[in-house]
Order: C-alpha cells, then structure tokens, then sequence
C-alpha cells in the first residue's frame, strides 16, 4: 500500500474509532439508546465504505473520497429549555440525521474541510394533555453551484425548519416558514455538532458526558482542526491571517465580504 493511501485509509480507521466510542458514551450516560446508526456508519468507515442517503444525491457529481451518515439518532431529554410554548411541554425528544462528505486532501489542510455538509435537527415537545408539537432547525454547507442562488447563502448556515417537517400535513397555524434568512455558523463533524445540540437543549447531559477526558480532548482536537482555518480565513479579510497555508477565502465563507 502506497504511503498516501496508508494515510487515506487512517482517516476512515481513525473516525470509525472516534464514532464508536462516542455512540458508547452516549449510551453510558443514558442520552440515546438507538445508537445503532452510530456504528452503522463506524462500520462502513471500517471498510471504507460510505452509502450516501436520498438527500445527497449532488454528491454523486463531486470528487468525493469519503465520509459517512447517521440518521435518525433519537435524544430525549426532561430538561425543557427556557422560552419553550406550549408552555406544558414536560419532555423533549430530538431527532438528529448527519451527513458529511470530504476529499482527504481539503480535510488534512488550511481550507474548507468538507464538500458535503447536512445536519438535521427535529425537537418533538410532548405535552401529555395536548399532544405532540414540533419544530426543526437545519445546518448545512452551501453547494458549489454554477447557478448559485440570489438569496444570502454564507457558506455554512444554518435555518428554521427544513425537509423533516411534515408541510405536506398543512398543520401551520398562524406559522410561515421559510428558507430565509441562512445566518452563518461553522462547520462541524458529527462531534461538534452534538455539543452544539447539547449546548441548547441538554446542557445538563452535555455537563456529565465533558466530564470524560478524553471526549473533551477530541472536543479541543476538532475546534482546532476545522474551526482555526475558519475564523483565520475570516479575520484574513481584515489583518492577512495567522496561516500561511490556508487556502480559505473569506467571502468563500461570507459573501457580503467580497468587494463589488
């Protein structure tokens, strides 16, 4: 074996070691019980394998190397956020579907990691006189387009609502849903993307599971590996950056940026 297909294929060992002891600690602190989708996508990685869903069909256009998905990985939690109406709501039930794709090379360097980037985010409230009400926030990475669209689209985004609402029942009340407005955020592999998750609707739980070493040191690893050449690029625009290698545009990242 080659010394950079050595390289390519510690990624996906490397990764696949990282989801299974996270869907472990998932299931020693009690936050989900169906981490089955965890090492289901472990496992594919183990082969160097990755079964893109339905919603990543653009993928099959792009120079993909690898990468992988996690659908349907349920969290519930006591712990109702503050703000929360109906204001009976006693339980929350989050409903989480990853996907991220990359090439090796934009992965290990100063640049944009990913190429692919879904994460969907459904929270059920229940409330056991009324019943069930939902809402849904989505994060993504803005597809490299020759047709892009006319509306703000910050290269990583995220959004209220999205596919996993079911519009076609046409239960919307007095709601209006829209794509508009895509605030930027960063981007993130399936860990970060928990705590992000954790941060805002089960930060209790999110508490005891950073109380394990070495989940937070994988936590500091990736803020590191994929946040660094994200806001260096971004303060890039303003005094020239800190990464001399870093191939990160910054109106790549946020479009008001470029100059007319």
């Amino acid at each position: 074996m080659s010394s950079k297909k050595k390289n390519n294929a510690i990624i996906w060992t490397n990764c696949a070691t990282e989801l299974k002891d996270l869907a472990s600690l998932l299931k020693c602190e009690s936050l989900s019980e169906n981490t089955h989708s965890i090492f289901k996508a472990a496992n594919l990685l183990e082969k160097m394998k990755y079964t893109p869903s339905s919603r990543a069909k653009s993928i099959k256009k792009m120079n993909i190397d690898w990468g992988y998905n996690i659908n349907g990985l349920v969290v519930t939690s006591a712990s109702i956020p503050r703000g929360v109406f109906p204001a009976n709501i006693n339980m929350i039930r989050i409903t989480i579907n990853y996907e991220m794709y990359a090439v090796y090379e934009d992965y290990n360097s100063f640049c944009d990691p990913f190429k692919y980037l879904s994460i969907e985010v459904k929270i059920d409230g229940i409330d056991k006189v009324n019943g069930t009400f939902s809402s849904a926030f989505h994060i993504d990475r803005d597809l490299d387009s020759s047709s892009p669209s006319i509306e703000s689209h910050p290269a990583y985004h995220i959004h209220f609502g999205g596919d996993c609402l079911d519009y076609h029942k046409k239960q919307y009340g007095e709601m209006l849903f829209m794509g508009a407005p895509r605030i930027m955020i960063y981007p993130m592999d399936f860990y970060l993307a928990l705590e992000f998750i954790g941060d805002n609707f089960f930060p209790d739980k999110l508490s005891k599971m950073k109380q394990n070493v070495q989940f937070n040191k994988k936590l500091k690893d990736k803020k590191e590996k994929l946040w660094h050449p994200y806001f260096d690029a971004l303060s890039s625009h303003w005094n020239g950056g800190s990464l001399p290698k870093n191939k990160w545009l910054a109106d790549k990242i946020l479009p008001q940026l470029k100059i007319q």
